[in-house]
């Protein structure tokens, strides 16, 4: 076996993992926003820039014990679903393999998820969603390293 090009295995779980992260996060439940306001001002309004804000409604709901599944959902599957791609990222690709090279591939990617969601209208842009995933992502990385050890070990 060729040690630069990945297991096929892999190869497959990436791309049937990608498929179903594009299904989630731009149609399951998803359908373009129509308001009266114009499409910049729709944007405009899909945009959050302030860190943690979103999270501290979502604990506070927690609190008073409302929309904990809406609540629970969103901070836990935020965090949840990029797991993998922490750990898909590094072994896939050797270059990713250090902590700073897969955090800025995933923040990249989490990026381009958040602001293609924002301009279709199919989601919004909150730097919330993108701190939540990307501590997924460093959870699956830390996976990774610990597994890729194991098996040296």
């Amino acid at each position: 076996m060729n040690r630069n090009k990945p297991p096929l295995r892999l190869v497959i779980i990436f791309v049937i993992y990608i498929c179903f992260m594009i299904w989630l996060l731009f149609f399951f439940h998803r359908s373009p926003y129509f308001s009266e306001l114009s499409y910049f001002d729709t944007i405009k309004g899909s945009i959050n820039l302030q860190p943690f804000s979103t999270v501290n409604r979502y604990i506070n709901a927690l609190k008073n014990g409302r929309l904990i599944d809406i609540a629970l959902i969103n901070l836990i599957g935020n965090i949840i679903m990029f797991i993998p791609l922490g750990i898909l990222l590094p072994s896939l690709w050797k270059q990713l393999d250090s902590f700073i090279r897969c955090l800025i591939g995933c923040f990249g990617l989490i990026l381009m998820v958040e602001i293609t969601q924002l301009f279709t209208l199919r989601g919004s842009c909150d730097v919330d969603d993108l701190i939540l995933n990307l501590a997924g992502c460093i959870i699956g990385y830390f996976i990774h390293r610990r597994a890729t050890q194991s098996a040296t070990a």
